[in-house]
């Protein structure tokens, strides 16, 4: 497949599936922006891929609502409008839509207890 001319973003593209996604959009040929709070992850998986593809790195939590904004100006003024989103960050909690506001907090916020 190709997704050439495609503009994808990906938050938490720096480890696990998220990188996984990162590495097959640059494969691909899509200009990929991503984002991540793992910042020397973030930072080394750019400059591996960014010889291979157009490839940008964002640090930054999706908890943030200023990083998130940021982040989308930052791709759209690099590559042009956003074609492609997969939102993978995350951390699983189990109540789904039950969880209360505090909860759903504490999971983008990755705090441990509730």
């Amino acid at each position: 497949m190709s997704l050439k001319g495609n503009v994808a973003v990906v938050t938490g593209g720096a480890t696990g599936i998220g990188e996984a996604i990162v590495r097959t959009f640059v494969r691909e040929g899509a200009s990929t922006s991503f984002i991540d709070i793992n910042d020397s992850r973030g930072q080394a998986l750019v400059e591996e891929l960014y010889a291979g593809g157009i490839c940008h790195f964002f640090y930054g939590s999706i908890a943030e609502e200023n990083d998130c904004r940021s982040f989308v100006a930052e791709t759209e003024s690099l590559y042009g409008p956003v074609s492609i989103l997969v939102n993978n960050a995350a951390l699983f909690l189990f109540k789904s839509i039950n969880a209360s506001i505090q909860e759903w907090r504490h999971v983008v916020h990755r705090q441990n207890t509730i």
